[in-house]
């Protein structure tokens, strides 16, 4: 294995820019020389002896690492206690989902924190699962990324999901699966959980059930109370259903019953048929006002990825322009207020994709959009003159406390990159001076704290940091280590 404790493999893990990681690349290899590892040492003997099986298994739940979808390791420093804070696992009882569910429904949330898909959300939440208050519902990590609330069945979900959409083609039906559960279509396929209950409802390409209808005597009741809204959340219907259908089974809750009400029942969510579409929905009654506020509408449709869809292709299409965090107006209001014609966004869109700077947003460019005639409309609004810059496919954003930070390619848009960037522009200096200069340079609020994690996490300190980094790293190995005796690297273990 070449390496002699799990702390010192984390502490390999923390300096080494591992965004994309093999296990087999782990393996090979080797502390850097500035960090001082003195007090569990082993004999060479020993450590051609340590189980790999064992320190990758530790490593799948220790503290700070993480795996990704590629089976690619890497140091993430994001706070579990936010995740446990912020998210509502509630709205997940007694599912067996994917954290690629919760990681879509927080999207921002997971790119404040750094956590780039779901499997990574996985070991998070699995590391820190103490944190959870288990007299709600128990949550027991499966196999990565599944995770069981409650008491979720696979089997009754599977069957639930099929009352509620039959008659329904065999690809549509797991499409349906991913969308409400996280599930990827694949995966759900190939489960003999799934395919083995559904079989018996499968005939010729389809998967159909017989679904009782709404009995006669709950019908005008509940018809009336559908009509109280265009647009339903499942959760909400269901138990309004509960509620007024008392001569009803659970099962007359399906697509079969609302269609013959007026309705489309879709993928946790219900919408009246004389829109056709959802999206028709939206473009009637949201995108149809000059102002969206996304702070004002329920997080359960802001995190539908039909709604995201449509918003974003409002935004591409530069229908709205976003002109303050989470709040949108059209390009005729912002010809209104601001001045700026269509053909003035594009003219700004075309300027910035010429700025020599590799990353940058309305703030680090503004003396220079000032020397161009730009910044008087403008306003000094740089939040909307960011997002002007943004909504072309050109352009990549990073979203950090107080601000965005764009770039001209994806794959170059972390932390660590831009620090790098900025040492190389300005010197070395302290990491309190560096925080400094990265937030006057893009306006924004990040903590010290946060850019030292991401010094140490791309291994950019020891070259770009003139603080004492040896003392730094040796107590927050200590401060992290697994709860793991030196005799146990030796044992075969499997999880």
């Amino acid at each position: 294995m070449g390496v002699k404790t799990i702390a010192e493999i984390k502490g390999v893990v923390r300096q080494i820019n591992i965004g994309d990681m093999s296990i087999e690349d782990l393996e090979n290899l080797t502390p850097v020389d500035s960090v001082n590892f003195s007090k569990r040492n082993f004999s060479e003997e020993q450590i051609e002896d340590i189980n790999q099986r064992t320190v990758v298994n530790h490593l799948r739940n220790a503290k700070h690492i993480v795996f990704d979808r590629k089976n690619h390791v890497r140091y993430c420093e994001a706070n579990p206690k936010v995740i446990w804070e912020k998210i509502d696992f509630t709205q997940y009882r007694n599912l067996v989902i994917s954290t690629e569910l919760i990681y879509r429904d927080y999207a921002e949330l997971m790119e404040e924190l750094d956590i780039r898909d779901g499997y990574e959300l996985f070991y998070v939440i699995k590391s820190s699962i103490e944190n959870w208050n288990t007299s709600l519902f128990e949550i027991n990590c499966r196999r990565v990324p599944v995770i069981v609330m409650g008491d979720g069945s696979e089997e009754h979900q599977a069957i639930q999901l099929l009352k509620e959409l039959s008659p329904i083609d065999f690809q549509s039906y797991y499409e349906a699966y991913e969308e409400r559960f996280g599930v990827r279509k694949e995966s759900a396929q190939g489960n003999p959980t799934n395919s083995s209950i559904l079989a018996n409802y499968y005939t010729e390409g389809i998967y159909a059930i017989d679904v009782p209808s709404i009995d006669e005597r709950d019908v005008a009741a509940f018809k009336e109370v559908l009509e109280i809204k265009n647009f339903w959340f499942t959760d909400e219907l269901e138990r309004e259903f509960e509620k007024v259908c008392i001569h009803s089974s659970d099962d007359a809750f399906n697509s079969a019953a609302f269609k013959r009400l007026g309705y489309t029942l879709n993928m946790g969510y219900a919408y009246n048929d004389i829109y056709s579409s959802v999206v028709n929905y939206f473009d009637a009654e949201l995108f149809s006002s000059d102002i969206v506020d996304l702070n004002e509408l329920d997080r359960r449709l802001v995190n539908l990825s039909i709604f995201n869809s449509a918003l974003y292709k409002k935004k591409m299409d530069l229908e709205y322009i976003e002109v303050a965090p989470k709040i949108l107006i059209s390009i005729s209001q912002v010809e209104y207020v601001y001045g700026i014609t269509i053909s003035d966004v594009k003219k700004l869109q075309k300027w910035v994709l010429k700025c020599e700077d590799k990353y940058f947003n309305a703030h680090s460019l503004w003396n220079r959009l000032s020397e161009s005639g730009f910044s008087e409309k403008l306003q000094n609004n740089e939040w909307m003159c960011t997002c002007i810059f943004r909504q072309q496919e050109a352009i990549a954003s990073l979203q950090v406390a107080g601000g965005i930070i764009l770039c001209r390619e994806y794959s170059e848009l972390n932390f660590g990159l831009i620090c790098k960037w900025l040492v190389e522009k300005n010197g070395r200096m302290t990491i309190q001076n560096l925080t400094l200069l990265f937030n006057d340079t893009f306006s924004t609020r990040v903590l010290v704290s946060k850019i030292a994690e991401k010094m140490k996490a791309y291994g950019l300190w020891e070259t770009f940091v003139t603080d004492s980094f040896e003392e730094y790293i040796d107590n927050l190995v200590v401060n992290t280590d697994l709860e793991l005796d030196d005799n146990d690297l030796f044992q075969e273990e499997f999880f």
